[in-house]
């Protein structure tokens, strides 16, 4: 047996192993994105070496996992506030690295800023001439560079209205201007670090685990790498959740107004609303009275976003786009079987959509409508309502997982959430020959099977323990 010495000694040398810990591994992810980044932007690496990069740097965040700490120091606190302020600060200067998304952003936020309709043109009718409006003719003219490198110029602007008033303000910080977007989403990348905080707290977990939101390097890449909207969806779904934690319904309604006026999904979380608010009666009709009445002011500027499928964003990506999607295959192939065993009048993209809400909404339900825990409990469920639309969903793209990270960080943390900041950046391997079968299998068959032992691992460990205990 092990004297009393030796034993306070291997808690030192732990201490200290932890201690040391911290600083090595935030320099790693720090040193490593900044090599990365410069390497990808100077053509020294490929996108495929820079994808296998990011891949590392979130295997080497997740095995952090394992070291997590319980207390906080001051110098630990500093080590995790640097490593955060130089994992981002890389990338202002330099472009973004996936997609022109952010194009269709500065565009949208210019036309929205000078109080012109962002859902009525697209770019390609600005681009041939065909918009006889003077305020969009000199935004043309200053802007050209970002209209043309708009992509999917033949669609108009699929993005809601709260979302639209953040690019504005972009474009009021400095017009056409990709730094100014990245101050907009650094705004919002700090208010959901807030909330993580205070959700920390309200659950009475270490406050420095908030280094798995601020060190995770998926989050960073796609939100200032590739400067993606998503954070600000991310940012006002953790406000929701932390409205929710500590009881304050009416913020939560508002803040869950926001998140749907950024994005749509959002909506799929109102059933927490709902139980939260159950038996209150007339308090829920107060929140459904407010949810409703913004949803109202944010849907008449955005109905507009319909319209004709030939030339509607929103349209075409409901029923056509699809991509690195894993458990939504066999969803799809069942609704076009479907489409012509019934002899249905509809795309199959539209039976198949809907076949997979069949399973989604009940899910959603569940999740939702389940009898209130603690504040770990309630992300945990949140957080595994959007990473199921995600693996459940015809189309993926890495910054959709975004929303999914801060909640994560305060559900335990478990594997299965924060499992996909290793994984999602295989998915840039796809231009390089990689199938879609092989992206099943690489990206989304681990999560499933992860997510399956984080839900049987506690009652296999209860058997245990009641064996143990009769043995």
């Amino acid at each position: 047996m092990p004297s009393a010495a030796s034993q306070s000694a291997d808690m030192i040398f732990g201490a200290c192993r932890k201690h040391w810990l911290w600083p090595v591994g935030g320099g790693i992810l720090a040193a490593g994105m900044w090599m990365s980044v410069w390497a990808r932007v100077n053509n020294h690496i490929s996108a495929s070496v820079f994808a296998l990069a990011s891949a590392g740097m979130g295997a080497i965040y997740l095995a952090l996992l394992a070291f997590r700490p319980s207390q906080a120091s001051r110098s630990l606190w500093a080590t995790i506030i640097v490593v955060a302020i130089l994992m981002r600060l890389t990338w202002f200067f330099v472009p973004a690295y996936s997609g022109e998304d952010y194009c269709r952003y500065l565009w949208d936020g210019a036309v929205a800023a000078s109080g012109v309709d962002p859902y009525r043109y697209s770019p390609q009718q600005v681009l041939d001439g065909q918009v006889d409006n003077r305020t969009i003719e000199r935004l043309a003219q200053s802007g050209r560079s970002t209209l043309e490198g708009i992509n999917h110029p033949e669609l108009r602007t699929i993005y809601p209205p709260v979302a639209q008033g953040a690019f504005a303000l972009a474009y009021w910080i400095a017009p056409f201007n990709l730094s100014s977007w990245r101050i907009v989403l650094l705004a919002f990348d700090v208010l959901a670090a807030l909330a993580v905080l205070g959700l920390l707290w309200t659950a009475r977990l270490p406050l420095s685990l908030v280094f798995l939101y601020l060190w995770n390097p998926l989050l960073v890449a796609e939100i200032y790498g590739g400067s993606h909207m998503d954070m600000l969806a991310a940012a006002w779904v953790t406000i929701f959740a932390l409205t929710l934690a500590t009881n304050r319904p009416m913020a939560a309604t508002v803040a869950l107004a926001l998140a749907i006026g950024v994005k749509l999904w959002p909506v799929l979380l109102l059933p927490f609303l709902v139980r939260a608010l159950w038996g209150k009666w007339r308090r829920l009709a107060a929140a459904a009275g407010i949810l409703g009445a913004l949803v109202v002011v944010m849907a008449i500027p955005f109905a507009s976003a319909f319209g004709a499928e030939s030339d509607s964003g929103l349209l075409r990506y409901a029923r056509v786009w699809s991509g690195r999607s894993g458990a939504y295959l066999p969803f799809g192939e069942l609704g076009w079987w479907l489409k012509g065993y019934l002899s249905l009048d509809v795309s199959g993209h539209y039976v198949g959509r809907a076949l997979m809400m069949l399973v989604l909404l009940p899910a959603a339900l569940w999740l939702g409508l389940r009898r209130p825990g603690d504040t770990r409990g309630l992300c945990r469920r949140m957080a595994l309502v959007i990473l199921l639309m995600l693996l459940l969903a015809p189309v993926l793209w890495p910054w959709y997982y975004v929303a999914v990270i801060p909640l994560a960080v305060v559900a335990s943390p478990r594997l299965g959430l924060l499992l996909w900041t290793a994984l999602l950046p295989l998915c840039y391997l796809q231009a390089a020959g990689l199938s879609a079968g092989q992206l099943t299998w690489l990206v989304h068959v681990p999560v499933w099977l992860a997510l399956a032992t984080d839900w049987a691992w506690p009652h296999v460990a209860r058997r245990l323990d009641r064996g143990a205990a009769h043995a």
